[in-house]
């Protein structure tokens, strides 16, 4: 498990703490505050970023 999963991981287990929970409100993900989206997009971005990252540096390495 590289450092990337181990952040994501962190910030997925954050947000319920943040008050994003659908399905005790009923609510969708579109009921997401423009904060908590962002926060989402972020880790998003970052994990596929990673993946990027390590993908690359496997490919240089041969």
């Amino acid at each position: 498990m590289n450092v990337g999963h181990v952040i994501a991981r962190f910030w997925l287990s954050k947000i319920p703490k943040l008050g994003y929970e659908p399905k005790k409100k009923g609510g969708t993900a579109k009921s997401l505050s423009p904060l908590q989206h962002l926060l989402k997009c972020g880790v998003m971005a970052f994990f596929i970023a990673n993946k990027w990252v390590s993908f690359i540096r496997k490919w240089r390495e041969k």
